[in-house]
C-alpha cells in the first residue's frame, strides 16, 4: 500500500501506482519537449537578427520589430524577413503582427524569393480586405509574378498570373496609388505576350505552315492591337495572303495597314509588296487573257471546219441531188419523147387508117357511083 496513492475522479475512486505516475510524466514530457526545440528554433532565428537579443519574457514585440526594420535598412532581407515572422510568432494579436506580415513579403520579394512572398501577401489580402495595406498586397502580388515573367520562347504563365493580379488592382482599387503603375505594367504584359505570338507566328511562316502563322498573326492583331507588335503582324499577315494568292484578303490587310501605320516601316515595305502582288496579278489576267483568246481562236478554227465541212456536205449533197433530178429530169423527158413518138406514130397510124378508109370509102363512093350509073333506070324516068 505505501507504494500506491489515492486520487479523486469525477466518477469514483481508483488507486494509481508509482509507476503509473512515471509513465504519464513521460508522457507530458514529450509535448514539453517539442515546446523547449520550438523555443530554441526561435532562439536561433532571433541569433540571426541579432546576436544580441535572447528570447526572454521582457523582450517586447517593438523591439523584435526595430531589430528586423534594421536589418531592412542595412539590405539583409532575408534576417529581416525571418525578424518579421518572429514577431508574428510571438505576437500574433498584436498590432504589429499584420504589418510585420507585409514587411515580411516585401523582405522576401527583396530577396528574390518570389513564391513565398506571393504565400504572404494572398494570406494578408485574405484576412484583412478592409485593410489600408492590402492594395499594397494585392499590387505586390501582381509585381512578383511580373518579376518572373520569361522571354517571349518560354512558358508565360506567369505573365497570365501578374496580368489577373494587376487587373484585379484596377477593379478592386481603382483610385489607389499603385493604380497608374498597374496599368503602365498591363500595357507592357501585353506587348509581350503579342511578342510571343509573333515569335510563334513567323516560325510557322518560316515552316510555310501559312495557316498556322495567319491564325497568330490574327491574335496579335484582334487582341493586342495597341502594342507595338501590331503593325509588323499586319505586314506578315499580308505577306501570308500573298503567297497564298489571296489577293482580296490581301489588299484588305493591306489598307488597314495603311490607314492606322502609314509612317511606320513595315507600311513601306508592304507597299513594295503590293506593287509586286499587282504586277503578278495582271500577269496572270494577261495569261488568262491570251489563254482564253487561245481557246476561242481554237473554237473559231473547229467551227470554220465544221461550217466548211458542213458547205462541203450540202454541195456534195445538192450535187448528187442534181444529178438524180437530172437523171430524173432525163428520164421524164425520155419517157415524155417516148410518149411524144408513141402518139405521133399513133397519130400517123390513125392518118394512114383514116387516110385509108377515105381511099377505101372513095372507091366504095366511085364504085356505088359507078354501080348507080351502070344500073337501069326504072321506068318511067
Amino acid at each position: 500500500m505505501k507504494n500506491e496513492i489515492f486520487t479523486c475522479s469525477p466518477g469514483a475512486r481508483r488507486v494509481r501506482t508509482v509507476g503509473q505516475i512515471v509513465a504519464s510524466a513521460k508522457h507530458a514530457l514529450v509535448p514539453l519537449a517539442c515546446f523547449l526545440l520550438s523555443s530554441c528554433s526561435d532562439s536561433k532565428l532571433i541569433r540571426e537578427i541579432d546576436e544580441d537579443v535572447k528570447v526572454a519574457p521582457n523582450v517586447s514585440v517593438e523591439s523584435l520589430y526595430e531589430k528586423a526594420a534594421n536589418k531592412m535598412h542595412s539590405e539583409d532581407f532575408k534576417a529581416a524577413a525571418n525578424g518579421f515572422a518572429l514577431v508574428q510568432e510571438q505576437f500574433p494579436y498584436s498590432k504589429w503582427a499584420a504589418q510585420s506580415q507585409i514587411m515580411e513579403g516585401y523582405c522576401r520579394y527583396q530577396a528574390h524569393q518570389y513564391e513565398d512572398a506571393i504565400d504572404l501577401f494572398t494570406i494578408f489580402a485574405k484576412l484583412h480586405p478592409h485593410h489600408r495595406d492590402t492594395p499594397y498586397a494585392c499590387y505586390m502580388i501582381g509585381l512578383c509574378h511580373y518579376e518572373r515573367i520569361a522571354i517571349v520562347e518560354r512558358d508565360q504563365q506567369d505573365a497570365y498570373d501578374a496580368l489577373k493580379a494587376f487587373r484585379q488592382v484596377l477593379a478592386l482599387f481603382p483610385a489607389c496609388d499603385y493604380a497608374k503603375d498597374a496599368k503602365f505594367k498591363i500595357d507592357f504584359i501585353h506587348n509581350h505576350l503579342a511578342a510571343q505570338e509573333m515569335s510563334i507566328g513567323r516560325f510557322y511562316q518560316r515552316e510555310n505552315a501559312y495557316l498556322s502563322a495567319i491564325n497568330r498573326f490574327k491574335n496579335v492583331v484582334e487582341q493586342y492591337q495597341t502594342t507595338e507588335q501590331c503593325p509588323e503582324a499586319l505586314l506578315r499577315l499580308a505577306e501570308c495572303y500573298a503567297t497564298l494568292n489571296m489577293n482580296d484578303d490581301f489588299f484588305a490587310t493591306y489598307a488597314v495597314l495603311k490607314l492606322n501605320h502609314k509612317d511606320s516601316e513595315w507600311c513601306k515595305l508592304a507597299k513594295a509588296l503590293s506593287s509586286r502582288v499587282k504586277a503578278a496579278a495582271r500577269r496572270k489576267a494577261e495569261a488568262a487573257d491570251a489563254k482564253a483568246d487561245g481557246t476561242k481562236a481554237k473554237a473559231d478554227v473547229v467551227k470554220m471546219a465544221g461550217t466548211k465541212a458542213k458547205a462541203g456536205a450540202k454541195v456534195k449533197t445538192e450535187t448528187s441531188a442534181s444529178g438524180v433530178n437530172a437523171n430524173v429530169t432525163g428520164a421524164k423527158e425520155k419517157a415524155i419523147r417516148s410518149k411524144q413518138g408513141t402518139q405521133e406514130l399513133k397519130r400517123d397510124d390513125g392518118v394512114e387508117n383514116r387516110q385509108k378508109k377515105q381511099d377505101e370509102k372513095a372507091q366504095q363512093g366511085e364504085y356505088y357511083r359507078d354501080s348507080v350509073a351502070s344500073a337501069p333506070l326504072p321506068p318511067g324516068y
